[in-house]
């Protein structure tokens, strides 16, 4: 156990290590060199928790591995590290290779190490992170370093936790901010499209119907041949003007929700699709027309996406009302992805998803792994 003035020392460290700045990937850094220093460890592991996605994110260690973070990632409940932050109590493991809930990940080089003692930074009740401790040598007393661990584990999870925070908050803000320019450019760019289809399709096909008119109108008594053939010209002109006139009015609110609902809808986009099998499983859904639009064109961008970049074979869109909410799933099993960094139009792609959902008072998640697919879900409140 430390003594008094080591505990000061200790308590100092941690100050210092907090106050380096906002960025949450450097506090924990200097959390886990000031902790394998106290401790006497080889090595430690700072994981926080995306409450949203129900998963732990590495973002600090002490080298080499250092490196990894950001890249190692844990579900609730997955590993010791998962089981401590899903049930909130620590863990002391003599040898994990004995444990059960020990998962070997090799880039964190497991077998170099013996022993470990896993603890919850909690804010109230509610578990924010997780310290990870290892010894190479298999270690016999875990009380002091237990009680060491507790102490640093409730100085850090406020101050990790707002870090985290912070820095979600700046990077949505951004993400708001580059979404805004895309959605007015977006905007300008189908005026543009709209206004030219009206210009060259819809505009021109009047005006050649109205010249095959004039013609018909134009002709004497005594060439009533011409008149028919004017006559047939200008209603074959109508019916493709008509056609160019149902397809604009679609690419603004697809007919097909009004006629047929949701499912019906969402079916039909799927049969669309010729390069990837796409199955459906929709049951019936009555929700507002402005949820309905927001969910057909969230998953219209998703089946899009899995035939752009997926390289799948197959997808599947699952719409179901559960629990009080209508939730939207559609997975693939492509080559997936990595969510936390930047894809470009494949990013902005899932922010506009996103952006869509929340407009609706919604909630929108993505998983992917690379090699495991994507899934995406939308979950919006029944009374939207």
């Amino acid at each position: 156990m430390l003594s008094p003035i080591d505990q000061l020392g200790l308590i100092r460290s941690i100050a210092e290590a907090m106050s380096i700045g906002n960025e949450p990937e450097e506090v924990a850094q200097h959390v886990a060199e000031v902790v394998t220093q106290s401790v006497e460890a080889d090595v430690c592991f700072v994981h926080m928790v995306d409450s949203e996605r129900r998963r732990l994110t590495l973002i600090g260690a002490t080298p080499p591995f250092d490196s990894l973070r950001g890249k190692i990632e844990l579900a609730m409940g997955d590993g010791i590290a998962g089981d401590v932050a899903r049930t909130g109590v620590a863990a002391a493991v003599a040898n994990k290779w004995e444990d059960k809930r020990y998962r070997y990940i090799p880039e964190l080089k497991g077998e170099d190490f013996a022993s470990l003692v896993s603890v919850p930074m909690k804010r109230g009740s509610e578990v924010v992170g997780v310290i990870n401790v290892h010894w190479a040598f298999p270690l016999k007393d875990f009380g002091p370093v237990t009680e060491v661990l507790g102490v640093v584990a409730s100085l850090v999870a406020s101050s990790m936790e707002n870090s985290m925070l912070l820095a979600r908050l700046a990077k949505r803000e951004a993400e708001l901010s580059r979404f805004a320019s895309l959605t007015i450019e977006a905007q300008e760019s189908e005026r543009r499209r709209i206004a030219a289809d009206i210009h060259d399709g819809i505009g021109q096909g009047l005006l050649s119907l109205l010249f095959h008119l004039d013609a018909a109108e134009g002709a004497s008594p005594d060439e009533p041949d011409v008149v028919v053939k004017e006559i047939a010209k200008a209603k074959e002109l109508a019916r493709l003007t008509l056609g160019e006139v149902r397809a604009s009015i679609w690419k603004l609110r697809p007919g097909v929700l009004d006629d047929l609902g949701l499912s019906a809808a969402l079916e039909s986009i799927a049969r669309s699709v010729h390069t990837v099998v796409v199955s459906v499983d929709c049951g019936s859904i009555s929700i507002s027309p402005h949820a309905e639009t927001a969910l057909f064109r969230i998953c219209q961008e998703a089946l899009a996406n899995i035939t752009k970049h997926s390289r799948a074979t197959s997808a599947h869109v699952k719409l179901r009302e559960t629990g009080g909410e209508v939730v939207l799933v559609v997975s693939d099993d492509g080559i997936g992805f990595d969510t936390d960094q930047e894809h470009g139009d494949d990013h902005y792609g899932l922010l506009g998803m996103r952006e869509r959902a929340e407009l609706v008072g919604g909630a929108f998640e993505v998983y992917s792994k690379m090699g495991e697919g994507t899934r995406l879900t939308v979950r919006l409140p029944r009374a939207v």
